[in-house]
């Protein structure tokens, strides 16, 4: 069999149902790659973090001809109009679920080839399929939104950072200086961490080691590169896709719970209360960049369970409230009134984090656990579990399954699997 007999006849069945074949000249495909970009202050360079494939593009020029090759042609027409996702079965790639992404030119060639008619037209595949009550519709908005909000937030706290720097003596200088270096200390030993199980991050350290240096040199003529590139550094873990969320919890309740020890005492002189004042705000925004980060994983990360779901919000919500009591005792003690706006925009990030995690909890499967009393086979065990083989791939995948098992789970082995009934 050569290459010729593996080809397919191209055809295309619009979201109504309307069948055609269709003639065609060399065909080809294409993708984008997903990737997100970090840049740094006093950086040369970007580091780029590749998240993988976009959807995947089939451009075709589509030709009908003969005889009645205007009515073929007007049929096409009309269905292209369709709103939907229709099925294309590609020459060379296959069956694809696909929606019509591009314009739609039509050329009848009355004078050059008659009896013909070309469409260029581009068909994406559609691979998730979506649908106004589907999870994937609402999570995707959310997720957006976290990102938003995050960016805000950053947004907000450097201008207050900076407003308030202003107002910063000479000699108080030296003292944030070495608030602000044991900060990223403190950073850069949780980023040391996660770089070492992210191959991808290798170089980055020492970029950053040297930025960190020269900006917490230069603070007191540009404090906003000493507050944006901590930000920016607190939030390096939240945007590594696929790396564990809980993972990325801990790293960041790290950071948290130990500076949720420090006590701040009423201080007599105009000088001691300003440097209270000073290290107090310093204090602050590293907890809300923090905490901010824990939210921003989410839009990193599928979850997978609803019980992940629920574990998270439940320590995302503990580490906010903690900050918050934290803020309230220790600005109570310095006399310190918070800004509004900044916690204005904190609490909106919680609040669409908290509904971002609902949505999830409440549409996600339930993880069951079984210890076999006998020894199974996996397809007649997911036959009875779900009445089909199609979570057979997501089940070895759950369970680290080898070859044995797979061939014969043994008894007394705990198997995890979805319970798929509120899905």
């Amino acid at each position: 069999m050569s290459w010729v007999d593996r080809l397919l006849i191209a055809s295309y069945i619009s979201p109504s149902g309307m069948t055609f074949n269709f003639q065609y000249e060399d065909v080809s495909a294409e993708f984008d790659k997903k990737t997100t970009t970090f840049i740094f202050p006093n950086v040369d360079g970007a580091l780029i973090q590749d998240m993988g494939a976009g959807e995947s593009r089939y451009p075709f020029s589509v030709i009908f001809s003969g005889e009645n090759y205007d009515l073929e042609a007007d049929r096409f027409w009309k269905a292209t109009k369709e709103a939907g996702t229709g099925t294309l079965i590609h020459p060379k790639y296959g069956i694809k679920k696909v929606v019509i992404t591009s314009s739609v030119k039509r050329k009848d060639e009355l004078v050059s080839a008659a009896n013909q008619a070309t469409f260029d037209i581009t068909f994406s595949e559609n691979n998730i399929e979506i649908t106004s009550d589907n999870i994937f519709t609402k999570i995707a908005e959310m997720s957006d939104k976290i990102k938003s909000y995050t960016d805000r937030y950053c947004q907000y706290a450097s201008f207050n950072f900076v407003k308030t720097f202003a107002t910063v003596g000479a000699g108080e200088i030296t003292a944030i200086r070495d608030s602000a270096t044991q900060m990223f200390s403190d950073v850069m030993n949780q980023l040391s961490y996660t770089i070492g199980i992210n191959d991808d991050y290798d170089s980055l350290l020492k970029l950053l080691d040297d930025s960190i240096v020269s900006t917490v040199n230069d603070l007191g003529n540009k404090p906003a590169n000493a507050i944006n590139l901590l930000l920016s550094c607190i939030l390096i873990p939240s945007q590594i896709p696929n790396y564990d969320v809980r993972n990325k919890m801990s790293i960041f309740e790290a950071l948290i719970n130990p500076k949720l020890k420090t006590k701040y005492y009423q201080k007599v002189s105009a000088q001691e209360k300003s440097e209270n004042k000073n290290n107090f705000l310093l204090d602050k925004n590293y907890l809300y960049a923090s905490a901010v980060a824990m939210c921003n994983s989410l839009a990193y990360n599928d979850l997978t369970s609803r019980e992940e779901a629920i574990e998270i919000n439940e320590r995302i919500k503990e580490s906010f409230n903690s900050i918050q009591n934290w803020i309230d005792e220790n600005g109570r003690v310095i006399e310190y009134s918070d800004e509004e706006s900044d916690y204005n925009q904190i609490y909106e990030l919680f609040t669409q984090t908290k509904n971002y995690l609902i949505t999830y909890a409440f549409n996600l499967s339930s993880i069951t656990k079984e210890i076999l009393d006998e020894d199974r086979n996996i397809l007649e065990f997911l036959q009875e579990k779900y009445g089909n083989l199609d979570e057979i791939d997501d089940f070895i995948a759950l369970n680290n399954l080898t070859c044995d098992d797979i061939e014969m789970m043994k008894r007394g082995k705990e198997v995890l699997y979805y319970d798929k009934a509120y899905s």
